[in-house]
Order: C-alpha cells, then structure tokens, then sequence
C-alpha cells in the first residue's frame, strides 16, 4: 500500500474513532441561487433595501458560506445555511432557512457597527416564532439539526 493511501487512511480511521465529523462537501449556500432559483427570488424581494446598498454577502451570498445542511423545524423539513462578511464573521452572519416544498424562507442577520460597539438584529421574510429561535440555536451550534 502506498505512504499516501496509507496516511490518508490513518486520517479517516482517526476522524472515526475521535467521534469528530468529516467536513461537509456541499451543496453550500454560495448554490443556492441556482439550485433553488424561485427561493432566491423570493430572498432578493424580502431584504430591505430602504436601509442603502446592501453587501453581496448578504444579497447574493458571495461571502464565507456554510453547507446548505437538512435541519427540522417544528417537523417540518427545511435547508440551513449561513453567510457573512469575509474577514469579519463574528459580528456580520446570517442565517437563512428554507423550505423548498412551501418556497419559504426566512432570515436571521446580525450587523455589527463598524466600531464594533454595537449589534444589531434584522429578521429577512416573516418568520414564525420557531423559526426565528431555530435560527438562533443553529447558528451557535453548528452540528444541531432538529428544532
């Protein structure tokens, strides 16, 4: 067996006993306007451009972006991902949720000042009170998948 094969072989065999997950290959929410196009439309009329220009991580997800993971909400299936501003994660994310069967999605974005002396919270498309708690919780524990 080659040096190669064998070395990444220890590296699986060490991720398994660990209990520590793979990483995620995708999709990643940088594909979700082309895999779900009418969620992206509908995405794009919900954020409010009455507060100026808005970045691209945020209106076209061109920003650090997550695996789009299977999560439930309430028992409903839906998509999570997340997306923020490069260099600068901590205090600009958001996360989105997304239900492909009822084209619905709902957002959570938190802003921080450019100082950093404040946050603040701004809810994209109407989201129910599970889903705004679901989004809170998925985006501190990143391995949660159930609401």
């Amino acid at each position: 067996m080659s040096l190669i094969r064998f070395t990444v072989l220890a590296i699986l065999a060490a991720f398994s006993l660990s209990g520590a997950a793979l990483p995620q290959t995708g999709p990643y929410l940088s594909d979700f306007p082309k895999l779900y196009p009418a969620g992206y439309t509908k995405w794009s009329q919900s954020l409010p451009y009455g507060l100026g220009t808005l970045p691209e991580w945020l209106t076209a997800f061109k920003g650090v972006v997550s695996p789009l993971r299977d999560v439930s909400v309430g028992g409903a299936p839906m998509k999570f991902g997340t997306t923020c501003k490069p260099h600068d994660c901590g205090g600009n994310i958001a996360g989105i949720l997304y239900s492909p069967q009822r084209n619905r999605i709902v957002g959570l974005v938190r802003l921080s000042a450019k100082d950093f002396t404040s946050s603040s919270l701004l809810l994209v498309g109407p989201a129910s009170s599970a889903e705004f708690i679901c989004i809170q919780r998925l985006l501190s524990d990143h391995q949660s998948i159930v609401c």
